[in-house]
């Protein structure tokens, strides 16, 4: 059994494709005129599922829908885009990568209705992204190895000798969100952090040989029994 406590949001976005829609308007006949709706998304499929039944129920669409993590989402639109056939009509993924696509002109102005009432502070001006989700991030403790009492009750206890080996973390440098998550946490927490980020840079350094980058594989591999702490994200 796992358990935790949530460390951060993170905020993820939408945007349509620019070659694919102009301006605001949206044409439902023509939609069905092409048959389905092409989704590069860094969400898992089965957290999808719901979603998209209540769309292809709505408009008699079919949703067709490609997952990678924000890294290879990002990859997958750019080098299609500057092949000049983008297979895309929607891309959703983290901020970051989605403002280097946004930079890049893939993205076409589109307001969801239902965004209206979003918060100001998550609105682009330009209306080219559309945030729509946060991203907990949560430290868990693996409750067949750690103890309740002996789990560590802040960030700090993470720098015991204890823990050193035993923490598992995405790893930064192939996958994106891993990557912001450490510089948020030490741009927030200032320098006094640095040896706890450190320690998570160790934990990716050594769990990246095993198992290579992404939250999703990662999730596969935490409850094997050599981890006893864990970095991990949920949607919501």
């Amino acid at each position: 059994m796992i358990k935790g406590l949530i460390l951060t949001l993170l905020v993820f976005s939408v945007s349509v494709s620019a070659a694919k829609a102009l301006g605001q308007a949206v044409d439902v006949a023509a939609a069905k005129k092409e048959g389905k709706v092409i989704v590069y998304g860094s969400v898992v499929p089965q957290a999808m599922e719901e979603l998209h039944r209540g769309f292809e129920k709505k408009y008699d669409i079919k949703v067709e829908y490609w997952r990678g993590s924000s890294t290879a989402v990002a990859e997958r639109a750019q080098t299609e885009w500057r092949a000049g056939r983008p297979g895309f009509d929607v891309v959703e993924s983290s901020w970051d990568v989605m403002l280097l696509m946004k930079k890049e002109g893939l993205f076409a102005r589109y307001v969801p209705p239902s965004s209206e009432s979003f918060p100001e502070q998550f609105k682009e001006k330009d209306a080219l992204i559309t945030p729509w989700r946060l991203l907990p991030i949560s430290i868990l403790f693996n409750t067949e190895l750690v103890k309740a009492g002996e789990a560590p009750k802040n960030l700090d206890e993470l720098l015991d000798p204890k823990w050193k080996g035993k923490i598992s973390i995405p790893d930064p440098s192939r996958h994106t969100t891993t990557a912001k998550f450490l510089w948020n946490f030490r741009k927030i927490h200032g320098s006094k952090m640095a040896r706890i980020c450190e320690r998570f840079g160790e934990a990716a350094t050594a769990f990246s040989r095993i198992l290579g980058a992404g939250n999703a594989r990662h999730h596969q591999r935490r409850g094997s029994g050599r981890y006893r702490l864990h970095q991990i994200r949920q949607t919501v």
